[in-house]
């Protein structure tokens, strides 16, 4: 159950506060959400260098759907724990098929 809160607000100053203080205690709160958009995005040459492998891989590994990542403008950007998940589960990349 929800509490009902009445404030008698005397001020734009007070009605700042309160509203402050709230966004505080919003944030301050565990939300995944706001952990996902913190993360940080590696560029591809970041990538490369995390993994320790070549461009070329890299583009086989996205063309192939074995490494998630988005897209900012006409670049790719790579969320470092989904790349890891990804590998994780995908261990035999051997066994990939890149489309030959």
């Amino acid at each position: 159950m929800k509490k009902k809160v009445l404030y008698e607000i005397n001020s734009i100053e007070e009605l700042e506060k309160i509203v402050f203080k709230a966004i505080e205690k919003s944030l301050a709160k565990p939300n995944s959400k706001k952990l996902e958009l913190e993360e940080e995005l590696l560029t591809t040459e970041e990538l490369c260098l995390f993994l320790k492998v070549s461009r070329v891989s890299i583009w086989n590994f996205t063309r192939s759907g074995v490494i998630p990542f988005i897209r900012i403008g006409n670049q790719k950007r790579f969320r470092k724990s989904e790349v890891i998940n990804s590998l994780l589960k995908n261990k035999e990349l051997k066994s990939i098929n890149y489309g030959k």
